[in-house]
């Protein structure tokens, strides 16, 4: 079963030198962190807030694996999602489709957000741009990092004034912006499954009460 850091390194290596062996045995890497994060926290905190662990569609070619909370709910409902690409393990509050992103925005508005973000120093916020496939079809459509900040940082002023730029900049018709809240963890930082899931499991449980009210937003 492939670990980590020979993950990372499976990441790092052009596709056509990658061991097609691993392709299912990454995402499942990352739904077994799932597996024991749920155990650090206990299922009776985890299941009612974060339910069921889907990964996602997974080749040979990709850059990114990902495994998302909440797979009993539609594409709308703010989940939590873990992602290993060749540079980092993240941990990510997903603001991606139109009512994710609806609402993240929202509780980014809230005082009460920006205290709680301001107390996790780690935390970053990301800006994608998704572009549809075939001009006009947005599901499935890939996303595009552009920029991101540190809540230590930016101001909600300032993120505001970023989001309402990127927005003025795009092509409705073919664009829309997304946004992940996001605590990575560079291939250093990570190693065994029980070692990684202590951390993640930190920043998961502290997030048990805020995800809700960003839910609502």
């Amino acid at each position: 079963m492939i670990d980590y850091p020979s993950a990372f390194r499976w990441f790092a290596r052009p596709p056509q030198e990658r061991d097609k062996a691993a392709v299912p045995e990454i995402p499942q890497l990352l739904q077994k962190t799932w597996a024991q994060v749920r155990e650090e926290l206990g299922p009776a905190q985890f299941d009612p807030v974060l339910g069921e662990i889907r990964t996602g569609r997974f080749g040979l070619g990709d850059g990114t694996a990902w495994a998302q909370t909440n797979d009993e709910k539609d594409s709308g409902y703010v989940n939590l999602t873990l992602e290993l690409e060749a540079s980092e393990l993240s941990l990510n509050l997903i603001g991606w489709y139109d009512p994710q992103l609806e609402k993240v925005e929202g509780w980014l508005r809230k005082p009460k957000a920006w205290r709680f973000l301001r107390e996790r120093p780690d935390w970053q916020i990301l800006f994608f741009v998704r572009r549809a496939r075939g001009g006009s079809v947005f599901q499935g459509a890939p996303g595009t990092e552009v920029e991101r900040l540190s809540f230590t940082e930016a101001s909600p002023v300032e993120v505001t004034t970023r989001l309402s730029t990127l927005r003025f900049k795009l092509d409705p018709k073919t664009e829309k912006l997304s946004l992940h809240l996001r605590r990575k963890w560079e291939p250093t930082e990570v190693g065994t499954i029980a070692e990684i899931s202590k951390p993640i499991a930190e920043e998961v449980g502290r997030w048990l009460e805020p995800i809700n009210d960003v839910r609502l937003s």
